[in-house]
Protein backbone atom coordinates (compact mmCIF):
# COMPACT_ATOMS: atom_id res chain seq x y z
CA UNK A 1 0.00 0.00 0.00
CA UNK A 2 1.76 3.37 -1.28
CA UNK A 3 1.91 5.79 1.37
CA UNK A 4 1.62 9.80 0.00
CA UNK A 5 3.64 12.17 2.32
CA UNK A 6 3.40 15.76 2.51
CA UNK A 7 6.31 15.89 0.49
CA UNK A 8 5.23 13.88 -2.46
CA UNK A 9 2.43 15.99 -2.39
CA UNK A 10 3.98 19.28 -2.77
CA UNK A 11 6.12 17.75 -5.29
CA UNK A 12 2.77 16.90 -7.34
CA UNK A 13 1.56 20.62 -6.97
CA UNK A 14 4.72 22.25 -8.49
CA UNK A 15 5.11 19.94 -11.42
CA UNK A 16 1.04 21.11 -12.05
CA UNK A 17 1.83 24.76 -11.35
CA UNK A 18 5.13 24.18 -13.25
CA UNK A 19 2.96 22.84 -16.30
CA UNK A 20 0.46 24.92 -16.12
CA UNK A 21 2.62 28.52 -16.25
CA UNK A 22 4.94 27.65 -19.00
CA UNK A 23 5.66 31.49 -20.12
CA UNK A 24 7.03 31.80 -16.62
CA UNK A 25 9.86 29.33 -17.23
CA UNK A 26 12.80 30.93 -17.18
CA UNK A 27 16.45 29.88 -18.73
CA UNK A 28 18.40 29.92 -15.35
CA UNK A 29 19.69 26.79 -14.01
CA UNK A 30 17.33 26.10 -11.25
CA UNK A 31 17.81 25.53 -7.48
CA UNK A 32 17.03 22.39 -6.05
CA UNK A 33 15.84 21.12 -1.95
CA UNK A 34 16.36 18.08 -1.53
CA UNK A 35 13.17 16.29 -0.04
CA UNK A 36 12.82 12.61 1.09
CA UNK A 37 9.65 10.94 -0.27
CA UNK A 38 9.06 8.28 2.39
CA UNK A 39 7.82 5.18 0.29
CA UNK A 40 10.15 5.49 -2.50
CA UNK A 41 13.37 3.67 -3.54
CA UNK A 42 15.29 7.27 -3.62
CA UNK A 43 15.15 10.70 -1.95
CA UNK A 44 13.67 13.03 -5.15
CA UNK A 45 14.65 16.38 -5.53
CA UNK A 46 11.91 19.43 -5.81
CA UNK A 47 13.07 21.69 -8.29
CA UNK A 48 12.57 25.39 -6.81
CA UNK A 49 12.65 28.30 -9.05
CA UNK A 50 12.94 31.39 -6.76
CA UNK A 51 12.65 33.43 -10.11
CA UNK A 52 9.28 31.79 -11.57
CA UNK A 53 8.12 31.50 -7.86
CA UNK A 54 8.24 34.93 -7.32
CA UNK A 55 6.87 36.03 -10.81
CA UNK A 56 4.03 33.73 -9.40
CA UNK A 57 3.04 34.74 -6.55
CA UNK A 58 3.56 38.79 -7.88
CA UNK A 59 0.69 37.52 -10.75
CA UNK A 60 -1.19 36.18 -7.76
CA UNK A 61 -1.08 39.23 -5.53
CA UNK A 62 -1.93 41.57 -8.67
CA UNK A 63 -4.98 39.47 -9.78
CA UNK A 64 -6.48 40.36 -5.84
CA UNK A 65 -5.44 43.84 -5.47
CA UNK A 66 -6.89 44.55 -8.84
CA UNK A 67 -9.95 43.23 -8.55
CA UNK A 68 -9.08 40.51 -11.50
CA UNK A 69 -7.75 43.29 -13.52
CA UNK A 70 -10.59 45.57 -13.45
CA UNK A 71 -8.35 48.28 -11.71
CA UNK A 72 -6.19 48.40 -15.19
CA UNK A 73 -9.59 49.82 -17.14
CA UNK A 74 -8.26 53.27 -18.72
CA UNK A 75 -11.45 55.02 -17.34
CA UNK A 76 -12.35 55.52 -14.01
CA UNK A 77 -10.60 52.31 -12.17
CA UNK A 78 -12.20 52.97 -8.98
CA UNK A 79 -16.05 52.33 -10.89
CA UNK A 80 -14.83 49.67 -12.32
CA UNK A 81 -13.84 47.85 -9.53
CA UNK A 82 -16.84 49.07 -8.08
CA UNK A 83 -18.68 47.16 -10.82
CA UNK A 84 -16.88 43.79 -9.99
CA UNK A 85 -17.61 44.35 -6.00
CA UNK A 86 -21.68 44.37 -7.36
CA UNK A 87 -21.39 41.43 -9.30
CA UNK A 88 -19.55 39.53 -6.49
CA UNK A 89 -22.19 40.75 -4.27
CA UNK A 90 -25.16 38.87 -6.08
CA UNK A 91 -22.78 35.86 -5.15
CA UNK A 92 -23.24 36.09 -1.34
CA UNK A 93 -26.14 38.17 -1.38
CA UNK A 94 -28.33 34.92 -0.38
CA UNK A 95 -25.88 34.19 2.93
CA UNK A 96 -26.61 34.24 6.26
CA UNK A 97 -25.67 37.45 8.13
CA UNK A 98 -23.11 35.15 9.59
CA UNK A 99 -21.43 33.93 6.44
CA UNK A 100 -21.91 37.67 4.98
CA UNK A 101 -19.47 39.21 7.51
CA UNK A 102 -17.00 36.38 7.33
CA UNK A 103 -16.65 36.96 3.40
CA UNK A 104 -16.31 40.86 4.14
CA UNK A 105 -14.14 40.46 7.20
CA UNK A 106 -11.90 38.00 4.93
CA UNK A 107 -11.90 40.23 1.95
CA UNK A 108 -11.02 43.20 4.02
CA UNK A 109 -7.78 41.12 5.57
CA UNK A 110 -6.44 39.27 2.31
CA UNK A 111 -7.45 42.57 0.82
CA UNK A 112 -5.13 44.57 2.78
CA UNK A 113 -2.67 42.24 2.55
CA UNK A 114 -2.47 42.57 -1.37
CA UNK A 115 -3.05 46.34 -1.65
CA UNK A 116 0.14 46.57 0.26
CA UNK A 117 2.17 43.93 -1.53
CA UNK A 118 1.05 45.64 -4.84
CA UNK A 119 1.53 49.25 -3.35
CA UNK A 120 5.11 47.99 -3.08
CA UNK A 121 5.44 46.16 -6.58
CA UNK A 122 3.56 48.92 -8.07
CA UNK A 123 5.68 51.43 -6.66
CA UNK A 124 3.41 54.03 -6.10
CA UNK A 125 1.27 54.94 -2.71
CA UNK A 126 -2.68 53.88 -3.22
CA UNK A 127 -1.71 53.08 -7.11
CA UNK A 128 -5.29 53.51 -9.04
CA UNK A 129 -5.00 50.06 -10.69
CA UNK A 130 -5.71 48.70 -6.75
CA UNK A 131 -9.56 48.61 -6.40
CA UNK A 132 -9.57 45.48 -4.09
CA UNK A 133 -10.35 48.05 -1.63
CA UNK A 134 -13.76 49.13 -3.56
CA UNK A 135 -14.91 45.28 -3.53
CA UNK A 136 -14.48 45.18 0.38
CA UNK A 137 -16.41 48.50 0.72
CA UNK A 138 -18.89 47.22 -1.41
CA UNK A 139 -19.79 44.48 0.64
CA UNK A 140 -19.64 46.61 3.38
CA UNK A 141 -21.83 48.88 1.89
CA UNK A 142 -24.68 46.09 1.43
CA UNK A 143 -24.86 43.79 4.89
CA UNK A 144 -28.27 43.44 5.74
CA UNK A 145 -29.65 45.60 3.48
CA UNK A 146 -33.17 44.62 1.85
CA UNK A 147 -32.36 43.00 -1.29
CA UNK A 148 -34.12 44.97 -4.31
CA UNK A 149 -32.24 46.54 -7.33
CA UNK A 150 -33.03 50.11 -6.15
CA UNK A 151 -30.83 49.76 -3.32
CA UNK A 152 -27.98 47.79 -5.37
CA UNK A 153 -28.22 50.92 -7.47
CA UNK A 154 -28.54 53.47 -4.49
CA UNK A 155 -25.55 51.43 -2.71
CA UNK A 156 -23.32 51.51 -5.63
CA UNK A 157 -23.68 55.42 -6.59
CA UNK A 158 -23.83 56.29 -2.39
CA UNK A 159 -20.77 53.96 -2.26
CA UNK A 160 -18.75 56.20 -4.91
CA UNK A 161 -19.80 59.43 -3.44
CA UNK A 162 -18.36 58.63 -0.06
CA UNK A 163 -15.55 57.16 -1.42
CA UNK A 164 -14.69 59.91 -3.68
CA UNK A 165 -15.92 62.61 -1.39
CA UNK A 166 -13.94 60.99 2.15
CA UNK A 167 -16.18 62.76 4.58
CA UNK A 168 -14.38 62.94 8.49
CA UNK A 169 -12.31 60.68 8.91
CA UNK A 170 -11.57 58.45 5.98
CA UNK A 171 -9.42 61.55 4.72
CA UNK A 172 -7.43 61.25 7.38
CA UNK A 173 -7.49 57.53 7.53
CA UNK A 174 -6.25 56.98 3.91
CA UNK A 175 -2.87 58.72 5.27
CA UNK A 176 -1.75 55.56 6.94
CA UNK A 177 0.57 53.36 5.89
CA UNK A 178 0.65 50.81 3.18
CA UNK A 179 -2.44 48.12 2.90
CA UNK A 180 -4.94 49.62 5.91
CA UNK A 181 -4.75 53.04 4.21
CA UNK A 182 -5.93 51.55 0.89
CA UNK A 183 -8.15 49.24 2.63
CA UNK A 184 -9.69 51.23 5.78
CA UNK A 185 -10.97 54.48 3.66
CA UNK A 186 -13.29 52.63 1.28
CA UNK A 187 -14.68 50.40 4.73
CA UNK A 188 -14.95 53.52 5.92
CA UNK A 189 -17.27 54.36 3.02
CA UNK A 190 -19.14 51.33 3.14
CA UNK A 191 -20.47 52.18 6.80
CA UNK A 192 -21.13 55.53 6.04
CA UNK A 193 -23.41 53.98 2.71
CA UNK A 194 -24.97 51.04 4.71
CA UNK A 195 -26.11 53.60 7.17
CA UNK A 196 -27.66 55.81 4.65
CA UNK A 197 -29.54 52.26 3.12
CA UNK A 198 -30.41 51.02 6.31
CA UNK A 199 -32.17 54.41 7.22
CA UNK A 200 -33.85 54.25 4.10
CA UNK A 201 -35.01 50.70 4.12
CA UNK A 202 -36.42 51.43 7.76
CA UNK A 203 -38.29 54.72 6.67
CA UNK A 204 -39.86 52.70 4.21
CA UNK A 205 -40.74 50.18 6.20
CA UNK A 206 -42.35 52.65 8.25
CA UNK A 207 -44.28 54.31 5.33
Amino acid sequence: MTTFSTSSIIIALYSIIDSSFPACSVSKPKQTLTVPVHGCYNDQQFPFDSTQMEAFTKTVILFIAEGAYAGRSPFAPGTAGTIVGVLLYFLIRNCSPVWYLAVCLGTIVIGTWAAGRAEEILGKKDASPIVIDEIAGFFVSMFMVPAGWGYVVAGFFLFRLFDIWKPWPLQQVQDLHGGPGIMLDDVGAGIYTNIVLQGAAFLAARG
